[in-house]
C-alpha cells in the first residue's frame, strides 16, 4: 500500500494523453521507416517515387518530433508535479 495521500497524486490531463500517444506513435512510425528504407536501399528500389520520399520525410523528422513531444510531456509533468508539492507543503504548514 502506497503511504501517499490521494490529493497529492497528479492529474492526467488530456493534453498528456495526446502528447504521449502522439511521441508514441511518430517514434514508432519513424523506426518503421528507417528499417524499411533500409530494406529498400538493400533491393536497389527507385527512391524518387512518392511512396519512398514519404517514407523518408517521416524517418528523417518523425523521430525528433517525437522526441520534442516526449520531452514537452515531460517537463510538463515535472512542473505540474512541482506547483502540486508545493501547494502540499503550504497546506501542511497551516
Amino acid at each position: 500500500m502506497s503511504n501517499e495521500n490521494p490529493d497529492t497524486e497528479v492529474p492526467v490531463t488530456r493534453l498528456d494523453r495526446i502528447l504521449a500517444v502522439s511521441s508514441l506513435t511518430l517514434i514508432v512510425a519513424a523506426v518503421i521507416c528507417f528499417v524499411a528504407v533500409i530494406i529498400g536501399s538493400m533491393i536497389t528500389v527507385d527512391f524518387s517515387t512518392p511512396l519512398w520520399t514519404i517514407l523518408s520525410g517521416i524517418m528523417y523528422y518523425g523521430l525528433p518530433l517525437g522526441v520534442v513531444l516526449f520531452f514537452t510531456l515531460l517537463i510538463s509533468n515535472t512542473v505540474r508535479r512541482a506547483k502540486l508539492a508545493k501547494a502540499a507543503r503550504g497546506n501542511q504548514q497551516r
